[in-house]
């Protein structure tokens, strides 16, 4: 008489027991993947000041500073960078609603000025420009 493995002594056919370790180790990678990445330093975030579709300036994010822009045309934004949020502080556009805009701090937010052509934007430093088209 043959003896019987132990998978098929309760009734678990081969395949069924290959397929159950399977879904495990693909349940685990996950989580494997999130503490490998984890550790790793993320790139800090940049703020992008654009003026008349050009960029003017590029700064960090965490690191607190004040910046001022004037144009030829005597247009002027304060733009304050501070505890990882960027905002205009001052323009001396008619509308203000730059100004009124506030705080922004994640990826991807945009403050314009529009009377002064101005857009000033969070990016990743590690993200694709603004005019690339990705499909």
């Amino acid at each position: 008489m043959k003896k019987k493995r132990l998978f098929e002594k309760y009734g678990i056919k081969r395949w069924d027991l290959i397929l159950i370790v399977l879904i495990a180790l693909v349940s685990v990678v996950p989580f494997g993947w999130m503490i490998y990445t984890k550790d790793k330093p993320a790139q800090p975030a940049e703020v992008v000041i654009r003026a008349d579709g050009k960029i003017k300036k590029r700064l960090l994010l965490n690191e607190n500073q004040t910046y001022l822009y004037r144009a030829k045309d005597g247009d002027e934004n304060l733009i304050e960078i501070k505890d990882q949020r960027v905002r205009i502080k001052e323009a001396n556009c008619r509308d203000q609603i730059c100004v009124r805009k506030g705080w922004i701090a994640k990826s991807g937010e945009s403050i314009v000025c529009l009377p002064h052509k101005l857009v000033v934007e969070i990016r990743a430093s590690d993200q694709t420009p603004a005019d690339e088209v990705i499909y």
